[in-house]
């Protein structure tokens, strides 16, 4: 037998052990996505808790004005949050668990604007937060810091959980 047949071979043995097919769709090779999505909280309190659970992320004490929306996507939570909080406030959001903030520059890109859906406009440039969370499955975690006023912080937030491997 020829080498490259007896690799053939070994490969084609190889594969069937393994539960492969020629297809790109077998079982192993997709995420799971849950068949169902579980319902969100209808109170606000509730669905901010449950963002806080999720993210490992917790909205500083000093915030106002906090709107939170939740869809599913994939069967998947995904959480948009936005509020105005203080300088440390910003600066403590920003600190949590594997997130860290960056300054990104002067003025959100297009990019952004269209992501976090940013309404407001900026003194004293954009920092941008980003890390993810394991407690609940693996959980992306992404922020914009933009500066309205000297003392005032608007925190654009987005966490989406990711399915599991």
């Amino acid at each position: 037998m020829r080498p490259t047949l007896l690799y053939a071979a070994a490969f084609s043995i190889f594969f069937a052990l393994a539960g492969c097919t020629s297809e790109d769709d077998t079982p192993l090779m997709r995420p799971a996505f849950p068949e169902s999505p579980s319902p969100f909280p209808t109170e606000s309190d509730e669905l901010l808790s449950d963002f806080e659970s999720l993210s490992g992320l917790t909205i500083p004490k000093d915030a106002k004005e906090i709107t939170i929306t939740a869809e599913h996507v994939a069967n998947l939570p995904v959480y948009s949050v936005r509020f105005l909080t203080s300088r440390g406030g910003a600066e403590q959001f920003c600190s949590g668990e594997n997130f860290a903030g960056s300054y990104i520059g002067d003025t959100p890109t297009k990019e952004l604007i269209d992501k976090f859906d940013i309404k407001d406009e900026t003194v004293d440039g954009v920092v941008k937060c980003k890390g993810s969370y394991s407690n609940s499955g693996i959980v992306n975690r992404e922020a914009v810091a933009l500066f309205p006023s000297e003392e005032t912080v608007a925190m654009y937030v987005l966490v989406e959980k990711w399915p599991n491997d």
